[in-house]
């Protein structure tokens, strides 16, 4: 993967000013081997998820996620660089061994991030909110719909909304293989830009399940 050109320049300087280098990682308390940088024009419109990164990161605890090491905007560049953590993308298969530490991942997850950082830019709502889901259903109630459904649609439209847009936790909203790393028995968070947004704490045990084939 070739770096840009922002990206090239900036690891340059550090190895040809080494000293300022190693103070450097005195500031931030360790010598950085490897990271993990990302980075997007700052007049996109999707330039808030890294701003949403780099707001809820610093409330991640260590065994959730990489450390966020720094955030600045230069040149018109939103710039992110995370600890490297080394790892392998968990498999969702029926029949995988990573199931169960994700479930770990998403039982810490409700854990620790309740309450909801108020640094959180959006919310689930935000994003499911306009779902058509059983709110969309009871309010068409269509005339096919299976007799159950029917005489139960209030309660299944009350359970959607409480279960998973109502809440103080902080959610992932996209738990798929690329954006995890399984490494030693745990799984970490790789990617969560957009993804980590206040809502209820099921929502991120639906979106892992989502992807269980």
């Amino acid at each position: 993967m070739v770096p840009s050109a922002l990206i090239d320049v900036g690891w340059h300087a550090w190895v040809l000013h080494t000293v300022d280098y190693a103070e450097y990682c005195d500031r931030i308390g360790r010598f950085v081997h490897r990271v993990f940088c990302k980075g997007v024009r700052a007049d996109r419109p999707y330039a808030w998820t890294h701003r949403n990164e780099a707001a809820v990161a610093p409330f991640l605890p260590a065994s959730l996620a990489p450390a966020l090491l720094w955030s600045f905007v230069q040149d018109g560049w939103h710039m992110l660089g995370f600890e490297y953590v080394p790892g392998r993308y968990p498999s969702l298969s029926p029949t995988s061994g990573d199931l169960d530490v994700i479930g770990d991942l998403v039982v810490t997850m409700a854990e620790a991030l309740t309450p909801c950082p108020s640094a959180a830019l959006h919310s689930i709502a935000d994003r499911w909110g306009a779902a058509p889901g059983w709110a969309a259903v009871y309010a068409k109630l269509p005339t096919d719909l299976d007799p159950w459904a029917r005489a139960h649609i209030g309660v299944l439209a009350m359970l959607e909304r409480g279960a998973f847009l109502d809440g103080d936790t902080l959610v992932h909203s996209d738990l798929h293989p690329a954006n995890m790393l399984t490494r030693d028995d745990r799984v970490s968070l790789l990617r969560f830009d957009g993804h980590l947004r206040c809502g209820g704490q099921a929502a991120s045990a639906a979106s892992y399940s989502t992807g269980v084939r």
